[in-house]
């Protein structure tokens, strides 16, 4: 049997970034389904740590979605310093190269 959850105050803020079309009304309620192993270890958390099922999925899913968000804020920043010319592509033989070289003068200094 499938878990419920109740979106809570504050989940439209955490999509809008994703699609301005969300709307709390929108995420009124949820329902997640999820492996036998894995609603298992959901409810032993749950009962360990004195906290609601709704409340965890919730966490996870509030900080899972602030990574996807920060990921795509900063490929967007670095595509947007490329497109800018602010940063110069190096093709990959030559960065492994300077690598290399860099890697030398460093075992050489300390020998």
């Amino acid at each position: 049997m499938p878990l419920v959850f109740h979106a809570a105050r504050g989940a439209a803020e955490i999509f809008q970034d994703l699609s301005p079309a969300w709307s709390l009304r929108r995420l009124g309620t949820m329902e997640v389904q999820f492996t036998h192993d894995t609603e298992k270890k959901l409810k032993e958390l749950a009962a360990q740590s004195g906290r609601g099922t709704d409340d965890l999925v919730e966490d996870a899913t509030a900080a899972y979605v602030d990574e996807l968000l920060q990921a795509r804020q900063t490929l967007d920043s670095r595509y947007e310093d490329i497109r800018s010319g602010r940063v110069k592509l190096i093709p990959g033989e030559e960065a492994f190269a300077q690598l290399r070289a860099k890697s030398a003068a460093h075992r050489a200094k300390s020998q």
